[in-house]
């Protein structure tokens, strides 16, 4: 049997139905990005850790220029190491069909075919290499399917310096390639980039390096320092060239998926606040509206016997209906989101097995938070209805004390009309409320301005990295430096319209206790194919002593133009030359620094000499030009300038669309349930006053003038705190953002702010709609009948 209150709670749920829709989606907008967001982040993180477990995911990364295998057993004894495995890693040419310019690859040696090596292919097709033959190659999975290989095809590359087929017999990925990126590009060029693995001996046989290693890896013993193992390993490793050991923290593939997550994990516990706030207000105005209009009723539950802890729950319950229908929906709507976000990783991040998952915790995590952000908006509300005593609320309400206002007694309150008069004076009348409405909607602002600020930003890096310092078509890498006696020959290779050689030397930065490995790289003086900009994003000339470095490096060591800085050259002679820093450059991606070319061979004593070279090329000869670089056996890699923007139009577009719909679909759930509260909620309070004005022969336009343009002031004085707010919350995005890999400006442009006020404007223009209908449907003789 249905009781009396239970009753009054399906009557009051269907009564105000929709502003309770309102509310019940702006808490399913904040429960699905909680969800999708942290249940994404669980998917890829869960995913991430069993791949490097099952694996054996190396602890510590070590580079080399060349060691022989004889000092393994040195490395393997250092105090902490549990397994170690050297490798010998080539960069190579590659000549697909099908694909007019240069691929690169990356040849790894292969030595197991089972399961006791480091970071363990997983075989996804065809079968291993055979032991000591020439030509057989696996290829990572994301370069065959792009273009269409199986086991059993061929393609031509340039192996240590000579030209050879290679067969293709098995597909496989790898645990330090999840996400795969080659150097100049900040995204996974599936098309142009390959990583490759070829039996060691054979490998070995092909570059002249038998018996030798370039990096090895290694895993750490229980409670064993990493610091301290890596400290040991440098020093080992010191008279071969040694890059720098690292852990996993700078594994490039590793790095960017821990940023990725990172990004999840803040923005799912940040985000979702966003909305639950706001439901959590609007909870609270809308329940209180409905104690101050049942007063009599409260007083006469009372009267009749209920106890404060009965009527208490009854309210509560109502609540506790809201929030249930919004966090059901929302748990739809983010496990929907959360599968879709996962199934767009899995284009860029390659692993074996990654399947969306929803684990408990997170969904009882987001209940518990919609039930708190309920409770929050409730308690004041519930509070004030527990505490009603029966005679005090079966008394009316006193009237409100009318004044005059600022405004209205003003000089220009006497130049407005009578409607807008009347609009002033109730504002006035409640301006926390009218505020804290202004900043909700605001709040729909801010989140559009942050879900779609990133763009612009995005264009802005690739525009400054890809068109104001690289100027260049093709960048080719040697093998090794070489005399730069080989400039002359690209020079004469037809199609060659022009040719600057780079000098990248990889060395330590060190001051005092702060230190840093990069490259420094010699340019000519009056470079033209990579321009260095200044802080003003003009270019700035290469001095004839000391170095540029860039400004977020320098900020890094605590360096500042014409300090020297301690420089240690990680190969060849193992040099330390003490460099002055005078001057500054700027830079959207990585950490480098920068001399004139002659300078840096002075430094380093020797010759011209030069790693690679950049390339100007006549757009009618590129393909034949291609052709010539593809055999090539001075040249190890060739990279695009152009192929940067396909990867972005094919990719990073295809993200920001989708995001941006996201965004404006919730900002659009926020912005009308705002407006559409505020709106039912004031036409339940002066609707007796807005019949008075009807009977007093206002017309209904007039009538609805008087209470939309409150909600239009709210709109307006939104405008400014959303963009402000969206302009914070950017803000916040970027900080959390690796400045090593990437510096994002805050550029946020007039576009994305209008477009975010569109959105706000055409949303409380619909709910206006609504409400003026309501406005046309009043019965004037029913409101205007005495509730006494």
């Amino acid at each position: 049997m249905v009781k009396a209150l239970d009753r009054k709670l399906l009557r009051e749920l269907g009564l105000m139905r929709w502003q309770l829709f309102a509310i019940v989606m702006v808490i399913a907008c904040g429960i699905a990005s909680y969800v999708a967001l942290l249940s994404a982040h669980a998917s890829l993180e869960r995913s991430r850790a069993s791949y490097y477990a099952e694996t054996r995911f190396p602890d510590v990364f070590a580079r080399v220029s060349s060691a022989p295998r004889s000092i393994e057993p040195r490395i393997a004894a250092i105090p902490g190491v549990a397994q170690i495995e050297t490798r010998l890693i080539e960069r190579i040419t590659l000549d697909v069909p099908g694909l007019p310019e240069p691929a690169t690859g990356e040849l790894i040696s292969l030595e197991r075919r089972d399961d006791d090596g480091l970071g363990a292919l997983v075989l996804r097709a065809g079968r291993w290499p055979e032991p000591g033959r020439a030509g057989e190659v696996l290829v990572n999975e994301p370069f065959a399917r792009v273009h269409g290989l199986s086991p059993g095809d061929g393609f031509d590359a340039v192996v240590g310096g000579r030209l050879q087929r290679l067969r293709m017999v098995g597909i496989a990925l790898s645990p330090e390639f999840v996400f795969q990126v080659s150097s100049g590009s900040p995204w996974p060029d599936d098309r142009r980039f390959s990583v490759l693995w070829m039996d060691r001996e054979a490998l070995e046989a092909a570059f002249a390096e038998q018996g030798s290693f370039n990096q090895v890896v290694l895993t750490l013993a229980g409670g064993a320092s990493e610091a301290e193992v890596v400290a040991e390993l440098d020093r080992l490793l010191l008279r071969y060239g040694a890059v720098g050991a690292h852990g996993r923290d700078r594994q490039v593939s590793n790095r960017f998926v821990h940023e990725e997550l990172e990004q999840l994990r803040k923005m799912g516990s940040s985000v979702p606040a966003v909305f639950l706030a706001v439901a959590a207000f609007l909870l609270n105005v809308v329940l209180s509206r409905i104690v101050a209009g049942q007063r009599e009723q409260i007083g006469a539950l009372k009267a009749l016997g209920y106890g404060n802890l009965r009527i208490g729950t009854h309210y509560a319950e109502l609540v506790l209906a809201v929030v249930a229908a919004g966090g059901a929906i929302g748990l739809a709507m983010g496990s929907y989101f959360g599968q879709a976000m996962v199934g767009l990783y899995g284009q860029y991040y390659r692993f074996p097995n990654l399947a969306f998952t929803l684990s408990a915790d997170t969904v009882w995590t987001a209940v518990g938070i919609a039930a708190v952000s309920g409770a929050i908006g409730a308690l004041v509300a519930v509070r004030r209805a527990v505490a009603l005593e029966p005679a005090e609320a079966m008394r009316p309400v006193a009237p409100p004390r009318y004044r005059m206002g600022i405004v209205a007694g003003s000089f220009l309150g006497r130049l407005l009309s009578p409607q807008a008069r009347m609009i002033v004076r109730n504002i006035g009348r409640a301006p926390i409320r009218t505020g804290l409405g202004a900043f909700g909607i605001g709040l729909a602002i801010a989140i559009q301005v942050m879900g779609n600020f990133s763009g612009a930003a995005v264009e802005f890096v690739m525009d400054v990295s890809f068109q104001r310092v690289q100027r260049h078509d093709v960048e080719v890498a040697f093998g090794h430096a070489l005399a730069d006696d080989v400039l002359h020959d690209l020079a004469n290779v037809p199609g060659v319209l022009g040719v600057e050689g780079t000098h990248a030397v990889p060395v330590r930065l060190r001051v005092g206790e702060r230190h840093y490995e990069t490259a420094l790289i010699g340019l000519p003086a009056a470079a033209q194919l990579r321009r260095l900009l200044g802080p003003d994003l003009r270019p700035v000339a290469l001095p004839e002593a000391g170095m540029l470095m860039t400004d977020v490096l320098a900020t890094r060591l605590g360096v500042r133009v014409g300090d020297r800085v301690d420089v240690e050259v990680l190969d060849g002679e193992r040099q330390t030359l003490a460099i002055e820093v005078t001057g500054l450059s700027q830079e959207m991606m990585g950490l480098s620094t920068y001399m004139r070319q002659d300078a840096l061979c002075r430094a380093l004593g020797e010759g011209p000499r030069v790693t690679g070279a950049l390339l100007s090329v006549d757009p009618q000869q590129r393909d034949a030009l291609y052709t010539r670089i593809k055999t090539m056996p001075a040249v190890a890699g060739a990279t695009l300038r152009t192929a940067a923007y396909d990867i972005f139009n094919e990719t990073s577009a295809q993200q920001q669309g989708v995001m941006r719909l996201v965004f404006t679909l919730f900002a659009s759930v926020i912005a009308i349930g705002v407006v559409y509260n505020a709106a039912r909620i004031a036409l339940a309070d002066r609707s007796r006053e807005l019949a008075t004005l009807r009977v007093l022969g206002f017309t209904r336009a007039e009538v609805s003038w008087i209470l939309l343009g409150e909600l239009a002031v709210q709109v307006v004085v939104a405008i400014p705190i959303g963009c402000v707010l969206g302009w914070l919350f950017s803000w916040a995005i970027i900080q959390t953002i690796d400045a090593e890999l990437y510096r994002f400006p805050i550029l946020i442009m007039p576009a994305t702010y209008l477009t975010a006020i569109a959105v706000v404007v055409v949303a409380g223009v619909l709910t206006a709609f609504l409400v003026r209908r309501r406005i046309d449907q009043l019965d004037l003789v029913e409101v205007l009948k005495s509730r006494e």
